[in-house]
């Protein structure tokens, strides 16, 4: 195995570039000292000499089948950025029950009427509290799991305390059995410690990326007790923890330990020493299954997964114990290989690449080639096309195109197949189209300019795009692109609201596209500040607008907490629509989504507990 050496960087201004590939520490007692020597570095930056005082801020197995209850024959799912790779979501359904969240409670409705039934027959039909601040949750088969942040003491619903040390975060999988609908049973919670950044689900495979800051020196009050946590530092305090709760027969059992070995973490001459990111795996499938993974020093801002890799990737900084050393800000990504049967995500190679990312649209994976789209800043900004590719573990470019928008930024990116499609904005709004058939060489082929922008690009169908964002007027707006004609990019219709924006410009959960209604449903709220579902249909000609759909018997049900009850997301059920918020769920004809049927403002809950406006 190789050996890390860990290099001091003394200033900004060091000659060479520290080297960003990872190698991990052979035990416990070199992580413990190179640890240690990075985080003394973090302590001078955060602690520095003015005056006589030291001034920073202190650190601080299931079965998998059914009911037996028919559901609808089709219906909408989590909209996804790769095929076959499930994403955490506010709601799941498997056409019959609608699984969602409502504050810190997973909420079950009966939402598909048997026969005899209307939409008037909507039904919550059970509740599970759960930890912490709940943000998405996954069905799998006849399990559902629910991810959520616990901010200070934990609190399991299994009333089986965790005893892991520490005041961050920890992220937390509820496991919650639901053979019966009706009866859900909680069966697992399991803790690791840090903040989740994002999960993805294949098949049977549960992947999570959590990021914690260490705080190996809270509570210190100046430098001198700050170097001297450090020093008094164990190598458990420098490594993730799961704390266990599961329940066997009738009886619950607990148990704690660290979530990789000191062998399993993984760092550079790059990152700073409490800074630590766990990428873990968990089999579904296995009852008595525990996550496994690596931990890499560092951060962790952006997540995307393709089938064969999960990369995790982090911006320079300008500032800081470890900052960039030359005058362009660079992308850092780190590849692990999943997949082709293995159990835990393996550590591959790393690369850095010109400029910053806007979201995980950015990257793409294509027969083995990551192809980037990132916002440069120099004299001025402007989009950035990169292609690498990993080999016996050394990324190598490709090849690089800049200059797309000149004095502008990226604001929407989508891969599709052997295209790729940039939407950059400042007064107007140009869309690129690049074509990537040749990795090797990046051609930019057309480029449209239109007023207003996108914000999200969805693939409609072969040769068409669909994107939201404002027009002109800052209004919402939905755009149809005609892209068969790679080198003549044609928008071919647009469509405004009478609404100042949606939460599906910011998260793609929140846009449904329906091909088999051809129906595109988004959240917005109305101007009389109603919150709704906008509902148009799409062809390849253009756009016609169907109606709104409000959830006045939901908002009635909360006086007072309208603010936190706003539609987040939309489930079509052959030609029925369903609007979701944490307050309730509103059903009604897709054909008339003002001709609402049926409606259930949930009970037993707090739409408000864990809502944040600013979540979106």
């Amino acid at each position: 195995m190789r050996t890390i050496i860990l290099l001091s960087l003394l200033t900004a201004c060091a000659p060479i570039d520290p080297d960003i590939d990872l190698r991990p520490f052979e035990d416990c007692e070199q992580m413990q000292k190179s640890m240690k020597k990075m985080a003394l570095q973090e302590v001078l930056y955060d602690w520095r000499w003015e005056g006589n005082l030291y001034i920073g801020a202190k650190s601080n197995a299931l079965s998998l089948e059914g009911g037996g209850q028919t559901g609808a024959t089709s219906y909408s799912t989590t909209n996804i950025q790769e095929q076959g790779i499930d994403e955490a979501d506010l709601m799941k359904t498997d056409g019959n029950w609608i699984y969602s969240l409502a504050g810190n409670s997973l909420v079950i409705t009966d939402a598909w009427p048997e026969e005899g039934e209307t939409l008037a027959d909507i039904e919550q039909v059970a509740t599970v509290d759960v930890d912490g601040r709940a943000s998405g949750l996954y069905l799998y088969g006849t399990m559902v799991v629910v991810e959520s942040v616990v901010d200070g003491t934990p609190s399991p619903r299994s009333g089986v305390r965790p005893e892991q040390g520490g005041s961050g975060p920890r992220t937390l999988l509820t496991l919650v059995d639901v053979r019966e609908p009706s009866a859900p049973r909680l069966m697992r919670e399991v803790y690791t410690t840090g903040d989740l950044v994002e999960s993805r689900r294949i098949d049977n495979l549960l992947y999570l990326v959590t990021y914690q800051d260490l705080q190996v020196t809270a509570g210190a009050e100046n430098a001198r007790q700050a170097k001297r946590k450090v020093k008094d530092a164990a190598s458990k305090d420098w490594l993730p923890t799961l704390a266990d709760n599961r329940l066997e027969g009738e009886a619950w059992t607990s148990s704690e330990e660290p979530a990789c070995a000191c062998t399993d973490v993984w760092a550079s001459e790059r990152e700073g020493g409490t800074w630590l990111v766990s990428v873990l795996s968990f089999d579904l499938d296995d009852p008595t299954a525990t996550p496994v993974g690596s931990a890499v020093v560092g951060e962790a801002e952006t997540v995307y997964a393709s089938h064969e890799a999960i990369y995790v990737a982090s911006n320079e900084y300008t500032e800081g114990p470890f900052p960039n050393i030359d005058d362009s800000l660079q992308t850092i990504l780190h590849k692990f290989r999943i997949g082709e049967g293995r159990s835990k995500p393996e550590y591959v190679a790393s690369a850095k690449i010109l400029g910053t990312l806007e979201d995980r649209f950015g990257l793409s994976e294509r027969d083995g080639v990551l192809r980037a789209a990132t916002t440069e800043f120099q004299e001025e900004s402007s989009a950035v096309i990169t292609t690498l590719a990993e080999e016996d573990g050394r990324f190598a470019q490709l090849d690089s195109v800049d200059g797309l928008g000149q004095g502008e930024e990226i604001y929407a990116t989508r891969f599709v197949d052997d295209m790729g499609y940039v939407v950059t904005y400042e007064q107007i709004d140009p869309l690129f189209t690049i074509d990537l058939s040749d990795p090797e060489h990046i051609e930019v082929s057309g480029e449209l300019k239109v007023e207003g922008f996108s914000d999200y690009l969805h693939p409609m169908q072969e040769g068409y795009l669909l994107a939201v964002g404002l027009d002109e007027d800052w209004q919402l707006q939905v755009s149809l692109f005609d892209v068969r004609d790679k080198y003549n990019p044609v928008r071919v219709d647009a469509h405004s609201f009478d609404s100042w924006g949606s939460e599906s410009m910011y998260e793609s959960h929140a846009f449904n596209w329906f091909a088999p209604q051809a129906a595109l449903v988004i959240p917005a709220e109305g101007p009389d500040g109603q919150p709704g579902l906008e509902v148009t249909r799409v062809t390849t000609e253009g756009f016609d607008y169907v109606g709104r759909m409000e959830q006045e018997a939901v908002v009635e049900a909360y006086p007072g907490n309208e603010w936190c009850i706003p539609v987040r997301r939309s489930i079509i059920m052959e030609d029925e629509l369903f609007a979701i918020s944490f307050g309730g769920i509103t059903a009604g004809p897709l054909a008339e989504p003002w001709a609402v049927e049926g409606a259930v403002a949930f009970e037993g809950v707090d739409p408000c507990g864990s809502y944040d406006y600013y979540d979106w």
